[in-house]
């Protein structure tokens, strides 16, 4: 992406579960919530971020270009940048001022994306053919819309994040204990109770077994 380069800033917004973490050890509170939901959280507030700084930067007459390809190459931006556990690279930002105004890209229709009372998308692939026929008619040249975006989603690539956000220490699922009789701490009290857990693990449904020390529930994310 030769404009990665050639633009005047280059923003990386990251997701950070680290600064929480640092403010309950200041407390000596322990950080009860270390699953999904944390990352949730810090890939979210990132996000809202990042969208809020493209609505600030257009006002004052600045472009930008949300970049989600640092993903692709997350190892070595978290290197560049040398980032600490619990953070993680989510977007970057190209940021200048625009050479020329270009004729802006029709956006999905409110019909396709928003959704009353329940969700319904019963009749969405007329209105994706309605919304390729609609992008054609103010890029007759271009590629339709639906076709091309079908064409991305089919490569495959990032297939290396979950293992570089896990050696960030992110958690990104967890098993989940309730301590009964005799108090029991540990992650399998027996073997009858890790075999009912793989097997929980495979399936993808909640389990439930009853170990020598205490109840097993393993929540499968």
């Amino acid at each position: 992406m030769p404009w990665v380069i050639e633009s005047s800033r280059f923003l990386v917004f990251c997701g950070d579960s680290r600064r929480i973490r640092q403010i309950a050890s200041r407390a000596e509170v322990e950080f009860a919530n270390d699953h999904l939901d944390a990352f949730l959280n810090a890939a979210s507030d990132a996000a809202i971020h990042l969208s809020s700084f493209i609505w600030a930067a257009g006002s004052v007459g600045l472009g930008t270009c949300p970049i989600s390809v640092v993903r692709n190459h997350i190892d070595e931006v978290s290197a560049i940048l040398d980032l600490p556990d619990h953070v993680f690279p989510l977007a970057g930002m190209c940021v200048g001022w625009p050479e020329r105004l270009e004729q802006l890209s029709p956006r999905l229709p409110t019909s396709i994306t928003v959704h009353r009372d329940r969700y319904d998308d019963h009749d969405v692939h007329a209105l994706i053919a309605n919304c390729d026929q609609q992008r054609q008619q103010t890029r007759p040249r271009g590629e339709v819309w639906s076709a091309a975006k079908a064409a991305m989603v089919g490569r495959s690539e990032r297939t290396h994040l979950a293992r570089l956000l896990r050696s960030k220490r992110v958690c990104l699922d967890r098993i989940l204990r309730i301590p009964v009789r005799g108090g029991c701490q540990c992650e399998f009290c027996s073997t009858e109770c890790t075999a009912r857990s793989k097997q929980t693990r495979r399936s993808g449904r909640l389990g439930r077994r009853e170990g020598e020390g205490c109840n097993l529930l393993v929540a499968v994310v």
